[in-house]
C-alpha cells in the first residue's frame, strides 16, 4: 500500500487539498472555481501578497499551508485608515490623499503625521510627509494624526 502525500492550501478562506506538489494559477483558479478573470494572490504575512499568474508554478512543498486570495484586477483592495476598511484601486497612496480620506473636512489650522505598517518589499513600514507617495498593499495600515501647526 503505497501512501500519497498531500498538500493543502485555501483559497478565499476555503481548504484544499493536492496530491501535486507543483500546481500553476490556472489550475489552483480552477480548483477553487476562481473566475478565469480574477487574479489570484498568494498572501504571504508581513509581506507583499504575490501574485500568482495563470501559468506560474507554485511548489506547495513548503512548510505550512499556503493561502491564497482572488480579486478583481485592481479592485477588492482594501486599506486601513485609523482602523477603517478604504476600497482604494491604485497602486500607490500619497500623504494628501490618506489626509482627506482620514479628514475630509480638515481645515489648515492642523498639521498632520502619517505612519503605515503591513506594506509591500518596497515600503515595509514608516512614516510619510507631505508630498511623497507610498505603494500599497490589501490590508496595509495607516494611521493619520492630526498635529497643530505652531
Amino acid at each position: 500500500m503505497e501512501f500519497k502525500k498531500h498538500f493543502l492550501f485555501s483559497v478565499d478562506g476555503r481548504p484544499y487539498s493536492t496530491e501535486h506538489q507543483f500546481l500553476i494559477g490556472e489550475q489552483i483558479k480552477r480548483m477553487a472555481g476562481v473566475p478565469a478573470e480574477f487574479e489570484l494572490y498568494l498572501v504571504i504575512p508581513h509581506f507583499q501578497d504575490e501574485l500568482i499568474e495563470d501559468n506560474k508554478t507554485v511548489n506547495f512543498a513548503r512548510p505550512g499551508v499556503e493561502r491564497f486570495e482572488s480579486r478583481r484586477p485592481l479592485s477588492n483592495v482594501e486599506i486601513l485608515v485609523n482602523g477603517t476598511r478604504v476600497p482604494f484601486d491604485k497602486p500607490q497612496i500619497s500623504f494628501d490623499e490618506l489626509v482627506d480620506i482620514a479628514y475630509p473636512q480638515h481645515g489648515s489650522k492642523f498639521g498632520f503625521t502619517v505612519s503605515y505598517t503591513d506594506g509591500p518589499e518596497q515600503n515595509p513600514e514608516g512614516r510619510m510627509s507631505k508630498g511623497t507617495v507610498v505603494f500599497i498593499k490589501h490590508k496595509m495600515k495607516f494611521d493619520v494624526t492630526p498635529t497643530k501647526e505652531s
